[in-house]
């Protein structure tokens, strides 16, 4: 029986009150801040006499009120009349897809010869599209075969019969680069370039970062290759978004071509009223994913008319998610990397409503016609304001709605904002970075190819269009020998064309395909693709993967001998696996070479520098509930398909040098002052920009400058830098507004993550204003042999017993000096595994029945039991740069000089 709210009668959607079980809660109720946003009423105006009178009139007249439509579509199609490219900017559900519709077909009708390019960024959204394109033309009484889809799905012979009968193609930008200006010389596809005459760009604002610089190019390129195949103008450009600051600039970026704006204060559309949650999570209540597991269950359970929709973003977390809910017919998870068929499933289930809710990443959050939902449910806050605007879009649009944010009760304080203003600030800028230069090489390559191929000079840039300043010497540059940095991506090309080498979506790395075998046959399958940065979070060898709701282990990565191109196989478990971590090591590595260096800013005892540097990343094992801690240099002998894997990211960063005692040290309190301000420096760079936040990384540890004497660890700085591949600028901010943000950790609360304790905030802002540093504790100096860090009385530990061959966990107890510092610890319980290699920490015995004395391994200067996490300890100064550095988690500790 569904349950009612305690306080209000309403359907309990929020479950029990956690302070009072026998009690039960509605979202209202529960909700630490409420935001109600108004209901919009409806505007009209009359459209251009040609649109009225003309041929594709009967699609917009089912909606219109005589001649008139809302007053944002009335608008662009006079704009359209008057021969200018628009970009409608109104918000999500208004009605946008009409004008480009009506407009198309209306241009088609006109000239029989013309044909039109619709570019959906998503092959969901394209696939959601593609119903309603046909629907037009049934209504205009034209040929079946005048609208056809072409993505990566769709077989290769069968693309050119598409282009040879259709006259609307629908496609990502990815085919187009991929296929169509590749086979620009095929028949079929040259004479339809050289009939385009309109091009669409649907959700505009996904355009940006690395998809979108790359996207820029796209479109300069397919302009040049529609006038080089006989095209008498470039096409009319239609562009919309619901979410884009400054949108005639970015589109005027995006395709070099100026625009008008349709903006939302035209937006004539009728909307519902919607109510915005903040939902806090709660401490005891288990992890955050399981909460948001156990909040749509009592959304569907407790109210019947519920239509749910929950985003994530983490394609393993939706997996994890829609296994701990259990309901197979009546929630799903949908994300990337499904195969076509699983994909359009999901959403037909989702239009017709035969299922109550879906757990999804931002595939979903674009315009995929889902009017019934009403109620929306973000993991945390998404990573920009544009995606929660287009999530908050998918309720209400049909009945009022709700969406819940549900989040730490002190997620909007920590930034010194609030869920009212969090709404009703604009949306950020979307970023473009035309000149990175492996994006640069990439398109130079990609356009000196079509150039060849339609008989021009490949040294020059087609006059016909604007290209980025210094792209020109870009192209010039495809034809010498690449620099050693670049040699990488050259390589790739002599295994293939350059746009089939060069995806849209990276700056140069590689993609997997997953292959999957079926226990049950034995028969191996595609199951999707990874990048190679995902796959090391999520897909290593040994990993627990999963995959539309079934979990597969991953054996192996491997390369096909005759294309050379990567790919990882799993195994198919029958039972839900209980997942794995990968055990990650990364160094950053700060160049000699002063031409890395962007921006310097000297100060009293240190610097800042905007610089470019190397930071390296690999898997060195896993850990697993079942099999506990795996390191592959230890499994390689016996299975050389566990072995380790590593990338190199050549990237920006900002490397901050505090040579102060509060800030340099290797262990204690400038550990602990380095640590918090490197990790809330990220964490308010990523806020304030609306950067995702895994586009960020920082470095405390593994911290080396090259020296005329080799490589030196660095004790005295922290980096902070862009996760993306050649490095996107994205740190930029954080150099020029350095005093601000030191500002905003100041002023921040002390109890929530991502804060720094005042005593290292005042400093930093002191050190900042070139004052003296903040007064405090003196820390241990760096290379001070008779300081020692302690474990805290309490502390979750695990060690290895030499006498049992396991794993053993336990507790802190007492600590006791004895030539060096052993601690006595007392047993929870242990996981087998195989005996450490000669120099892990070791020792243990039993004077006391269940209690243990491990001899820590500070004797060497190495580092103590980690604690509150599995690891080990060992010491560091023996092996430069140490493996296990990296995975040992620090804790506040105190130092002695005797007992």
């Amino acid at each position: 029986m569904p349950q009612r709210c305690s306080k209000c009668t309403g359907p309990a959607t929020a479950g029990a009150n956690p302070l009072f079980p026998e009690r039960s809660r509605c979202v209202g109720c529960a909700a630490v801040t409420r935001v109600s946003i108004p209901a919009n009423l409806e505007r009209l105006a009359d459209v251009p006499d040609s649109i009225a009178n003309g041929p594709a009139w009967p699609i917009a007249s089912g909606t219109a009120q005589g001649r008139a439509l809302w007053l944002h579509q009335a608008n662009a199609l006079h704009e359209l009349e008057l021969g200018r490219n628009i970009v409608v900017a109104t918000s999500t559900a208004s009605g946008k897809s009409l004008i480009f519709q009506t407009w198309t077909l209306h241009r088609l009708k006109q000239d029989p010869k013309a044909t039109a390019l619709v570019f959906y960024p998503t092959k969901a959204l394209a696939n959601d599209q593609a119903r309603r394109w046909r629907e037009c033309c049934e209504t205009l009484k034209m040929d079946a075969e005048t609208v056809d889809q072409i993505d990566g799905d769709v077989e290769i012979d069968d693309r050119k019969g598409i282009m040879e009968k259709s006259r609307i193609v629908l496609a990502t930008p990815d085919v187009c680069h991929a296929w169509i200006l590749k086979a620009s010389r095929d028949p079929s596809v040259r004479r339809y370039l050289r009939q385009l005459s309109v091009l669409i760009i649907d959700e505009a604002h996904t355009y940006e970062s690395v998809f979108g610089s790359n996207s820029a190019y796209l479109f300069r390129r397919l302009t040049a290759a529609a006038l080089n195949a006989g095209a008498p103008k470039p096409p009319r450009i239609i562009a919309a978004t619901a979410t884009i600051q400054e949108p005639a600039e970015h589109l005027e970026k995006l395709t070099g071509l100026p625009f008008t704006v349709i903006s939302d204060e035209e937006n004539g559309s009728p909307r519902y009223v919607r109510n915005l949650y903040h939902l806090p999570l709660d401490p005891r209540g288990g992890s955050a994913e399981t909460q948001l597991a156990q909040l749509v269950k009592s959304i569907i359970d407790n109210d019947p008319k519920a239509q749910v929709i929950a985003f994530h973003d983490s394609r393993q977390g939706i997996e994890r998610i829609a296994q701990a809910i259990n309901r197979p017919r009546q929630v799903l998870p949908y994300r990337s990397g499904y195969l076509p068929q699983d994909r359009r499933d999901i959403e037909t289930q989702l239009r017709n409503n035969t299922i109550r809710a879906v757990i999804t990443t931002s595939a979903l959050e674009l315009g995929i016609d889902m009017p019934d939902l009403n109620y929306g449910v973000q993991m945390d806050l998404p990573p920009s304001r544009k995606q929660f605007h287009q999530r908050l879009g998918r309720v209400g649009r049909s009945q009022p709605g709700a969406f819940i944010i549900l989040a730490p009760a002190g997620r909007f304080t920590t930034y010194g904002d609030t869920l009212s203003e969090y709404y009703e600030n604009s949306v950020e800028p979307s970023r473009l970075y035309l000149d990175n230069e492996y994006i640069n090489y990439q398109q130079s390559a990609c356009l000196k190819d079509e150039l060849k191929k339609s008989g021009r000079d490949t040294r020059v840039l087609p006059k016909e269009t604007s290209w980025p300043s210094g792209f020109g010497e870009a192209l010039k540059n495809a034809h010498r020998r690449p620099p050693a940095h670049l040699q990488a991506l050259a390589g790739r090309r002599s295994r293939g064309s350059p746009q089939t080498a060069h995806m849209l979506r990276s700056t140069g790395e590689e993609s997997l395909q997953i292959l999957a075998k079926d226990d049950d046959n034995g028969a191996e399958k595609n199951i999707g693709d990874i990048s190679i940065s995902t796959a090391m979070d999520e897909a290593y060898p040994g990993a627990v993967y999963h995959h539309g709701g079934v979990s597969y282990r991953v054996r192996e990565w491997a390369r096909s001998r005759s294309s050379r191109q990567p790919f990882i196989r799993a195994d198919r478990i029958k039972r839900p696996g209980k997942g794995t971590k990968p055990i990650l090591r990364r160094t950053a590595t700060l160049p000699r070479d002063a031409g890395c260096i962007i921006n310097r800013r000297p100060m009293p005892n240190g610097h800042i520098t905007e610089m470019k540097l190397l930071v390296a990343e690999s898997v060195e094992g896993y850990e697993g509930a079942e099999e506990g801690v795996v390191l592959y240099h230890h499994e390689a002998p016996q299975d050389p398909r566990l072995s380790r894997k590593q990338r190199e990211m050549p990237t920006t960063a900002v490397h901050l040098r505090i040579e102060e005692p509060w800030f340099a040290g290797e262990i204690g309190e400038p550990w602990q002052a380095r640590t918090q301000i490197a990790q809330a420096l990220r964490l308010h760079l990523a806020y304030q920009n609306s950067i995702a936040l895994p586009d960020l990384g920082c470095q405390v540890e593994n911290l080396f400058m090259e020296t005329p004497r080799g490589y030196v660890e660095l004790h005295d700085s922290i980096v902070i830098h862009d996760n993306i591949h050649g490095g996107m600028g994205l740190v930029g901010d954080l150099y020029k507004n350095i005093d601000k943000y030191a500002r905003n950790l100041k002023t921040s609360g002390n109890n929530e993550p991502g804060n720094v304790h005042p005593q290292y905030a005042g400093a930093f802002v002191h050190w900042l204003g070139r004052g003296e540093p903040a007064p405090g504790r003196k820390g241990p100096e760096p290379g001070d042999e008779n300081w020692w860090r302690v474990v805290r009385t309490g502390s979750e530990v695990r060690v290895f017993s030499e006498r049992k061959n396991a794993v053993v966990k336990g507790v802190v107890g007492k600590c006791e000096w004895r030539d060096g510092i052993f601690y006595l610890v007392g047993r929870i319980g242990w996981c087998p595994m195989r005996p450490p290699e000669v120099g892990w920490p070791a020792g243990l015995s039993t004077p006391q029945g269940s209690s243990y004395h491990h001899k820590a391994c500070l004797a060497s200067g190495g580092y103590s039991i980690a604690p509150n996490t599995p690891r080990f300890c060992r010491g560091h100064r023996n092996t430069s740069p140490n493996l296990f550095k990296d995975w040992v988690t620090r804790t506040v500790c105190y130092g002695i000089k005797s007992w």
